[in-house]
């Protein structure tokens, strides 16, 4: 015969009888037993209560985050799209724009303590985007160009050269030769406005971090690329003493802050310049020489061929990464995968007077724009 189970009913009406009668052995009264299991079944409540409000709150949350993205949308659609409404925006926002955006920067500074970004704010991109591909280009223009032309002693440089998109050189046209010592003469009594001026300072000698110890640490390792990035009024000033601007540069032709200053010992790696902020140019090599390799781009490389100019000390040569085509817009030319103008090798040529004399050989030159 087969045995017989209880329903659930009368399981837990025998748990329960089981519990009652193991409490009243320990000594409690069937109040106080009536108030723990009452007491178990308001602490399920509880939770279930707080299940219940926990999901309520998140329904309205979404619902009102679907209604305001609704809302937003259905006014920038009115704006962009109905001219009466936009031109009613226009004249009530255009005076709230930068309270707001002050406003705002003041409620992010809290941020900016933990994590510093500062370094970012002039980087022209944070993020590369891989499946961005570049036009196609009217590789015409380099097809003309087979050297570094040599103009040095040409009277008219302004009017003729200086924007016709075609690099070249004039030589021992810097007043002065930079020094590693004369530079750091500099930087000693000009320390605070060019310390603050520095937007980076990079090297590939771990023991070597900021400016002063560069220029501090004597002599210098033969390996050593450092790369000293200023972009400020005072340290721009600064450096245009022993820099100045080139004739070929009109007085009235606005000249970017950023300048890029690099050092490099005799048996420094090849590198890639950095981004500029103008189109136009110029390399301005303080004391050393070094060999300047540029290439063009990749949808040109099968009608164009790369060139390339020794710089020596107090030459300058003047590059443009875009050119004009007959239709006045603008053609990139020369690529690399920092700077568009390609200037990829610089790197030192040692003559037949420093072979003798490495270890103390050391490169200067100014990038600007």
């Amino acid at each position: 015969m087969a045995a017989s189970f209880p329903s659930g009913e009368e399981y837990f009406r025998a748990e329960i009888n089981n519990l009652r009668n193991f409490a009243r052995l320990n000594g409690f009264s069937d109040k106080e037993i009536d108030i723990c299991i009452q007491n178990s079944f308001e602490t399920n409540n509880f939770f279930t209560n707080l299940c219940t409000k926990s999901l309520k709150c998140i329904k309205l949350i979404t619902k009102s985050l679907i209604l305001i993205l609704l809302f937003t949308s259905l006014i920038y659609f009115l704006v962009s799209c109905h001219n009466p409404t936009k031109r009613f925006f226009s004249k009530y926002v255009q005076g709230l724009i930068y309270p707001f955006m002050r406003l705002l920067r003041i409620c992010t500074l809290p941020i900016h303590d933990v994590f510093h970004t500062s370094h970012l704010y002039q980087e022209s991109c944070l993020i590369t985007n891989p499946f961005y591909k570049e036009p196609e280009l009217d590789c015409w223009p380099c097809q003309q160009i087979n050297f570094v032309m040599d103009l040095s002693g040409f009277q008219n440089l302004t009017s003729s050269y200086s924007h016709s998109g075609i690099p070249f050189v004039l030589r021992e046209a810097s007043p002065s030769t930079i020094s590693l010592e004369s530079l750091g003469k500099l930087y000693i009594e000009n320390r605070t406005p060019l310390d603050s001026g520095t937007f980076r300072f990079a090297t590939n000698i771990p023991a070597i971090t900021i400016p002063w110890q560069l220029f501090s640490k004597v002599p210098l390792d033969p390996l050593i690329h450092c790369e000293w990035s200023l972009n400020k009024v005072p340290s721009t000033h600064i450096l245009r003493r022993i820099f100045p601007r080139p004739v070929f540069v009109p007085k009235e032709t606005e000249v970017a802050l950023q300048k890029f200053l690099f050092l490099d010992g005799p048996q420094a790696e090849a590198y890639a310049m950095p981004l500029t902020d103008f189109a136009n140019v110029w390399l301005t090599q303080g004391y050393g020489h070094r060999l300047v390799i540029l290439e063009p781009s990749p949808q040109c490389q099968s009608m164009c061929s790369s060139i390339s100019i020794v710089l020596q000390t107090k030459d300058i040569c003047t590059l443009v990464n875009q050119l004009m085509s007959n239709q006045k817009s603008s053609i990139n030319l020369f690529h690399s995968s920092i700077l568009q103008l390609a200037i990829l090798a610089p790197h030192f040529i040692p003559r037949e007077r420093d072979k003798g004399n490495n270890t103390d050989f050391h490169g200067i030159i100014l990038l600007t724009t």
